[in-house]
């Protein structure tokens, strides 16, 4: 078998394919790596001379892959939470950095999303249970509730000067009732409270029933 950056590649696959086993190496690397070294596409591992592997080792070292390539990857990462950035600090609480799929991590029955705007709709504060240091099943919690709650009063409360409020609730989940009373207990005047929570006027289509 033959050995390119310390990867042991199969000699029954073609040389394309063969490369993108090497961390760091996909396939338009791998195209790219078979234009610069001048080999067929088609050529397999087992049909390639020692000059061949030569060549190829030479392009491959051109780029960072495998150990190379998890030491810059780890060097960038430290990078930015030293700095202090807000990539870092997404990093440093194991979240998506650059946004992926962000639209879901809020919405589920397992999280309490609080946000407390002006009266044109402005955002001066907000929270959330897994903002304040709750993972896994206890983002769910009553207590979890009513820690987001606290936290994001008490921001509005100091900066804002908030005094009077109108609690819109929106969604399901055991943080409801548990999000209420914290906001009763601030010492805030509630002046209204609606459930905003969307309801289908048809609905999905229901299962069909069991038979026997």
């Amino acid at each position: 078998m033959a050995r390119i950056s310390g990867q042991e590649l199969s000699e029954k696959d073609r040389v394309l394919y063969a490369l993108t086993k090497i961390k760091g190496i996909g396939m338009s690397l791998s195209h790219k790596i078979m234009k610069d070294a001048g080999i067929s596409e088609d050529k397999r591992m087992r049909d390639m001379s020692p000059e061949d592997i030569s060549k190829i080792t030479e392009a491959v070292e051109k780029y960072p892959v495998e150990g190379d390539l998890v030491r810059r990857v780890r060097g960038n990462i430290t990078r930015l939470q030293q700095t202090g950035s807000y990539r870092g600090s997404r990093h440093s609480k194991n979240l998506p950095s650059r946004g992926q799929r962000t639209r879901h991590n809020a919405r589920g029955f397992n999280n309490t999303l609080v946000t407390v705007t002006d009266e044109n709709g402005q955002v001066i504060s907000w929270s959330s249970s897994g903002n304040s240091g709750f993972k896994g099943t206890r983002k769910s919690t009553p207590y979890a509730a009513t820690t987001a709650v606290e936290k994001a009063l008490s921001k509005a409360k100091d900066e804002y000067g908030l005094k009077e409020v109108e609690i819109f609730v929106k969604g399901p989940g055991a943080g409801r009732d548990a999000a209420l009373r914290s906001v009763r207990s601030a010492n805030l005047k509630i002046s209204m409270i609606a459930d905003v929570t969307p309801i289908p006027h048809n609905g999905p289509r229901p299962k069909k029933k069991r038979r026997g």
